[in-house]
């Protein structure tokens, strides 16, 4: 599988962490706190 792209780069993944760090969504039912 040589052709293979993934459809989200590892720097997107790290971009969209590093975005929820910076701006925690106070709405997300997933956050307990």
């Amino acid at each position: 599988d040589k052709d293979w792209r993934p459809a989200i780069t590892i720097k997107q993944i790290l971009l969209g962490i590093q975005e929820l760090l910076n701006e925690p969504n106070i709405q997300d039912p997933a956050q307990a706190e």
